[in-house]
């Protein structure tokens, strides 16, 4: 994927900003990247492995979020689990 592309997909607007502070701030990268994942697959991600690791960085930078951090959405994102 070009530099141009990854940006296009991965940057946040004013208004996703603004719709992101509604959420806690612990948040907001998982809530982010899933609505970048939506704009451009029309599909929210199903699994951590669908979203690069560097689109995660990448948004959790916009967000201000420290990069030292874990601030990793596997941390934020436990998939299902089928009930007994």
């Amino acid at each position: 994927m070009s530099d141009r592309a990854f940006l296009e997909i991965w940057s946040l607007s004013f208004s996703d900003f603004g719709f992101l502070e509604t959420y806690h701030q612990g948040s907001r990268a998982w809530v982010g990247v899933q609505l970048l994942y939506f704009r451009d697959h029309g599909h929210f991600a199903g699994e951590l492995d669908d979203i690069p690791d560097d689109a995660r960085n990448y948004v959790g930078d916009q967000l201000g979020l420290d990069s030292a951090a874990p601030y990793s959405v596997c941390l934020l994102y436990t998939s299902p689990s089928p009930r007994d």
